[in-house]
């Protein structure tokens, strides 16, 4: 039996009648008995990174599906197939090669597993200390997504643990500690911005401060200094720091890239500036990459409509 209020990750098949078609879903309240349905097999999709690989979002349905969710026999309840049991932890997981990863966190430890998409069942678990308190209570857990290339799935932690494993069997690959590395300064909520992978990249926003920011009390962000490390490319391969550039501290959103023309770019949007970044970039002696531009971006909020909108 699963017991009551638990938070588990569920598996539903949407539709019992014609095409399968399968939805991953966060319970936040749940009770009642794991009840395994008995369907036909899953698609092969994938789902690598933080709003998919197109970075939009959307799901691609198998080529039997109906054209919408719309099209859907939503005459019966969705019947539940499996459940998983969670920790703490505010990411959601990534699919790859019908496989379900969760990031998240329990007894004190940050931990990764890897699950059957088709039935649930635990194929691997890794976990490592987690040291790190939450400034207003908020759970300890990961605030990230996972990316996953090849069979390589990092992970990026709440205390800024940044982690490459295999994603066959959960073996280290390599791990890097960015809070330490690059002093950063512990944000609101700890890390929360999703890394993302392209070719040979780990691109991670970090935000570290100087040493003379390193004593300011916690919450007092608006007396902490960047020091230019605002975003670092890390080598998939081995971990080893490609480059780095932006002088600003980390937000809550993700990195992504966007195409001009033949050059990739990544577009961050950081604590006070939206920056535009080579992907490839000129490196100088101190491994600082160039920056395409920065935009002084301040959001102003109404208290009449509660609505945001941004002043430059």
């Amino acid at each position: 039996m699963i017991t009551s209020q638990l938070r588990a990750i569920a598996m539903f098949n949407l539709n019992r009648c014609g095409p399968s078609i399968y939805a991953l879903g966060v319970l936040v309240s749940f009770s009642g008995s794991n009840v395994l349905a008995e369907s036909p097999g899953l698609a092969r999709s994938s789902w690598p990174r933080f709003l998919n690989a197109t970075m939009d979002g959307v799901a691609m349905l198998s080529p039997d599906a109906p054209a919408s969710i719309a099209d859907l026999d939503w005459s019966e309840s969705p019947s539940m197939r499996w459940s998983l049991e969670l920790g703490d932890g505010y990411g959601i997981g990534v699919v790859s090669d019908a496989h379900y990863f969760h990031f998240d966190a329990v007894a004190g430890r940050q931990r990764l597993r890897k699950v059957d998409v088709e039935t649930g069942r635990e194929i691997w678990s890794a976990s490592k200390p987690l040291q790190y308190r939450d400034l207003y209570g908020y759970e300890t857990g990961p605030r990230c997504c996972p990316a996953i290339s090849g069979d390589r799935i990092v992970t990026y932690g709440v205390d800024g643990e940044l982690t490459c494993r295999s994603c066959i069997d959960g073996t280290e690959h390599w791990s890097i500690d960015t809070n330490a590395t690059y002093g950063v300064v512990q944000n609101f909520f700890g890390v929360g911005s999703s890394p993302l992978i392209v070719d040979d990249l780990v691109l991670v926003m970090v935000g570290g401060s100087p040493i003379e920011s390193q004593s300011v009390a916690p919450g007092q962000l608006n007396r902490v200094a960047p020091n230019g490390s605002l975003m670092l490319a890390f080598s998939l391969d081995d971990g080893s720091e490609r480059w780095r550039s932006g002088d600003d501290l980390a937000s809550y959103s993700s990195p992504r890239t966007m195409q001009v023309g033949e050059r990739t770019l990544v577009v961050v949007f950081a604590r006070d500036h939206l920056h535009l970044m080579d992907l490839c970039p000129v490196i100088n002696s101190r491994q600082d990459a160039t920056v395409g531009w920065i935009h002084k971006v301040k959001v102003v909020s109404s208290e009449d409509d509660h609505q945001g909108s941004l002043a430059h």
